[in-house]
């Protein structure tokens, strides 16, 4: 069943890769058909990142500290998911970022996933509100 969920979501990325490119170059702009975060291609290839990740073998890595960075990476993955969006636009309407420039490409992610592993770490800590942030 896995394989079949990876398949899937393989098949949407280039649903939504392919399918953006064309109907863009068609139209002479970028095309959002297929590009939202809750569009059917996003979710279905999400969902089998996330069932890789469940599924990897981690243990096979030697090295314990990385072992351990992945180990608590993968406890706020999820929460990571669902408040990256918030942080994103949290981040590019306090301080006026644009979205297209090639530095917030390349850097923002990793500031935005940095953000939300913090938020989610802190939330975690949280007796009440640890039962509600996965």
């Amino acid at each position: 069943m896995r394989y079949v969920i990876y398949g899937i979501g393989c098949t949407s990325a280039l649903i939504q890769y392919l399918g953006t490119s064309y109907l863009s170059m068609n139209i002479g702009k970028e095309s959002m058909l297929f590009r939202e975060y809750l569009n059917w291609p996003s979710v279905l290839y999400s969902i089998s990142v996330f069932v890789w990740f469940k599924y990897r073998k981690w243990n096979k890595i030697k090295q314990k500290k990385i072992f351990k960075f992945i180990q608590e990476l993968s406890k706020t993955s999820f929460g990571i998911y669902l408040v990256h969006m918030y942080v994103i636009n949290f981040i590019c309407e306090k301080y006026s970022i644009n979205g297209e420039s090639i530095v917030w490409r390349i850097g923002g992610p990793f500031l935005i996933y940095s953000v939300s592993f913090i938020l989610i770490e802190c939330m975690q800590k949280i007796p009440i509100i640890k039962k509600i942030v996965p």
